[in-house]
C-alpha cells in the first residue's frame, strides 16, 4: 500500500494570491502551520504595510523579508504605490541578488526609491504609469511584481523581454497571469486549502522513489494539469524509473521495478531551476552522466547553487561547467563512499536534493531546519533516521 505523502501548499502560488488579493481588494489572506516559512514572510510583510499606513508622517517602517526573494520583488511595487516612509531590506544574501531591472521600471514609472546599502528606502505616492519595460533576462518574478501591482502601478501596456524561450523561470510568468485571470474571475476569496500542492516539494519523492527498489507514494493535492511548471518532475523521472499516476485527490508515483537504463541523461532547467539540484542528485545517485543546460541564473538563487553542488559532491562526482551554458555531470567510481559529510549553506533546496544520498552511504547534512524555509514538514519524514545525521 503506498504511504502518503503530505506536500506543503504551492508557496508560489499562494504567495501570488496573497500579493494580488491584497493590491486589489486590500485584504490579507492568512499563512496557516503547515506553510512554508515565505508565505509567513510575505503574509508579515503585508502586515506591516497595514501597520505602516498607520504611522505619523515622515516615520519610516521597515520590512525585513530575510531571504525571500519573491516577498522582496513582489512587495516592492505596492510599497512604491501606499503613501509613507518604507526601508525594504532582508538578509545579506538577497541584497546582493540582482533587483536592479526591476527598480529601473519602477523608477520610470515615477517611483521614489533610493538605495542604502543595497537596502532600499521608498517613498509611497501615487503611480500613473502608461507603458512599462522590463528585461527578465535574470528573473521572470520581475514582470510577475509588476503584473500583479498593475492596478496600483496603473500602466496600460508592458513590454517583456527577452522572448519566452530565453526568459528564465519562465511557466512562473505564464502562473503569475493564471492567478490574475482566477482572482478576476472569483468571487469569493480563495482559501489555504483551494491551492494546488507544491511541485517543487515533490520533486524531492520523485528523487527518492528512484533510488529505492519498490517504493510507491501518493500525494494528495496535486494535479497532472498544473498550473506549476515544475510539474514536468513527472515526465523527467520517468526517465529516472518513476511511474506517475492519477488518484483520488492527487497522484501516485511508483519506482518501476524493471527500470534499468544507463544512458545519459539531458535536461533543460533554464525554465524549472527548482529542479536542477534534486535532478542532479539523483542523476548522480543513479550514477548516470547528466548535463544540465540552461544554468544561466542558478548561482544567483539563495545560494550559489552550482558552485556548492560542485564542491558538495565532490567525493561521488566529477563536474564540468561552461559558464553560463551547461554542466556535465559524471560518475567515474565504482564505488561511493560509505560516509559523507555535505554543507547546506542555509539554503532548502540544497539541504533536501543531498538528502538523496543517504540512500547510497551513510551522511550528515548541517543545518536542515533551512527546509523550513518551503516545506516545514519534511524533515518528520527522516527524525531518527539511522543514515541521516541531523546536525
Amino acid at each position: 500500500m503506498s504511504k502518503i505523502i503530505h506536500l506543503p501548499v504551492s508557496k508560489s502560488l499562494y504567495i501570488r494570491y496573497l500579493i494580488y488579493t491584497y493590491a486589489t481588494r486590500g485584504i490579507i489572506l492568512p499563512a496557516m502551520v503547515r506553510d512554508g516559512e515565505d508565505v509567513h514572510t510575505v503574509v508579515a510583510g503585508l502586515s506591516r504595510i497595514q501597520e505602516g499606513i498607520l504611522v505619523a508622517d515622515g516615520q519610516v517602517t521597515v520590512i525585513h523579508v530575510g531571504d525571500c526573494g519573491a516577498a522582496f520583488r513582489f512587495l516592492l511595487p505596492l510599497l512604491a504605490t501606499t503613501p509613507g516612509k518604507w526601508l525594504l531590506t532582508g538578509s545579506n544574501r538577497l541584497l546582493q541578488r540582482p533587483h536592479h531591472p526591476l527598480l529601473a521600471a519602477l523608477r520610470e514609472a515615477g517611483a521614489d526609491i533610493s538605495e542604502q546599502n543595497h537596502e532600499l528606502m521608498i517613498t509611497g505616492k501615487t503611480l500613473h504609469a502608461t507603458t512599462l519595460n522590463i528585461c527578465c533576462e535574470k528573473s521572470s518574478q520581475y514582470a510577475s511584481a509588476l503584473l500583479l501591482s498593475r492596478n496600483r502601478l496603473g500602466f496600460t501596456k508592458i513590454k517583456i523581454t527577452p522572448p519566452p524561450e530565453q526568459m528564465p523561470s519562465y511557466p512562473y510568468l505564464l502562473m503569475t497571469e493564471k492567478v490574475i485571470e482566477d482572482m478576476n474571475n472569483r468571487e469569493v476569496l480563495p482559501c489555504n486549502e483551494d491551492i494546488e500542492r507544491d511541485w517543487s516539494a515533490a520533486a524531492f519523492w520523485y528523487g527518492w522513489t528512484s533510488l529505492s527498489e519498490k517504493e510507491s507514494y501518493r500525494l494528495p493535492g496535486l494535479s497532472l494539469q498544473s498550473w506549476q511548471g515544475d510539474a514536468i518532475a513527472a515526465r523527467w523521472f520517468n526517465f529516472m524509473g518513476v511511474h506517475t499516476a492519477p488518484a483520488k485527490n492527487g497522484i501516485s508515483i511508483s519506482k518501476d521495478v524493471y527500470f534499468s537504463r544507463q544512458d545519459p541523461l539531458n535536461f533543460n532547467v533554464l525554465h524549472y531551476p527548482d529542479l536542477a539540484l534534486v535532478v542532479a542528485c539523483t542523476a548522480v545517485c543513479q550514477k548516470r552522466t547528466l548535463t544540465l543546460h540552461g544554468i544561466t541564473c542558478l548561482n544567483l538563487k539563495e545560494s550559489k547553487r552550482l558552485d556548492l553542488l560542485s564542491e558538495n559532491i565532490m567525493p561521488y562526482a566529477c563536474t564540468y561547467q561552461h559558464p553560463d551554458k551547461d554542466m556535465v555531470i559524471f560518475v567515474p567510481r565504482k564505488t561511493f563512499p560509505s560516509r559523507h559529510r555535505f554543507y547546506s549553506h542555509n539554503d532548502h533546496r540544497l539541504a533536501m536534493a543531498f538528502a538523496l544520498f543517504s540512500r547510497v552511504s551513510q551522511i550528515t547534512i548541517d543545518n536542515l531546519t533551512c527546509t523550513q524555509k518551503s516545506y516545514p514538514e519534511w524533515l518528520t519524514y527522516f527524525i531518527d533516521k539511522p543514515y541521516l545525521s541531523l546536525r
